[in-house]
């Protein structure tokens, strides 16, 4: 069977990495819960589990930099993914094979990261998206993160236009890197400006009891 996804056909794509179960419930980082299951609420897991590359070569497999679900913190639900090792040269991690159009422009990318370390400190990470048609990645970087807890960014993605269709959705550790490092993902969105309008009430079809 030709290899293809059922991640479409437009954005916006998110996901939080949730396995639908956990030790604690988080909420943007924080516990709210205790241990639960709960499979309704598990996201949408990678197309790959896991396709480590080199960088920028896709066909070329590379282990530095090692991929794992974890249990033990989460951004949203009860699970994330974990990245350590160390790479010299940097690591592509291709998660998803999907199938999103952009129907409207500005296309943006929002990534929750934890690097468990005090002060600025340099992720070494980045969102890459492959468009259809293109064999070249297209690199949003995270940038720095200022503290030791979950912090979350919308970044700005250059190079896909209206009407252009997002087929490959990863991340990469771009090298060198220190020998001890370490960071959690714990959400990924995709989206551009489409927005749905909701349908306004009719008049005298809402009724509001205090009890």
């Amino acid at each position: 069977f030709a290899e293809r996804t059922a991640i479409g056909p437009i954005l916006p794509f998110e996901t939080n990495f949730s396995l639908g179960n956990g030790e604690s419930y988080f909420y943007k980082g924080k516990v709210t819960h205790g241990p639960w299951y709960n499979m309704s609420q598990q996201d949408i897991v990678p197309t790959y589990r896991w396709l480590v590359t080199a960088k920028n070569n896709m066909t070329t497999y590379a282990n530095d930099i090692n991929v794992e679900f974890t249990h033990e913190d989460a951004y949203i639900a009860g699970s994330s993914i974990r990245l350590s090792g160390s790479t010299s040269a940097g690591n592509d991690i291709v998660l998803y094979r999907t199938n999103l159009k952009a129907t409207e422009g500005n296309v943006k990318v929002d990534l929750a990261v934890k690097s468990g370390k005090e002060g600025t400190n340099a992720t070494k990470l980045s969102v890459i998206l492959r468009k259809q048609g293109s064999n070249a990645w297209i690199e949003v970087p995270y940038g720095t993160t200022s503290g030791k807890t979950w912090e979350a960014k919308t970044l700005e993605v250059s190079g896909i236009a209206k009407g252009e269709v997002i087929e490959y959705i990863g991340l990469r550790v771009n090298g060198p890197t220190a020998s001890d490092y370490q960071m959690l993902v714990g959400h990924l969105r995709v989206s551009d400006d489409r927005k749905v309008n909701v349908a306004p009430l009719r008049e005298n079809s809402l009724v509001v009891e205090v009890k």
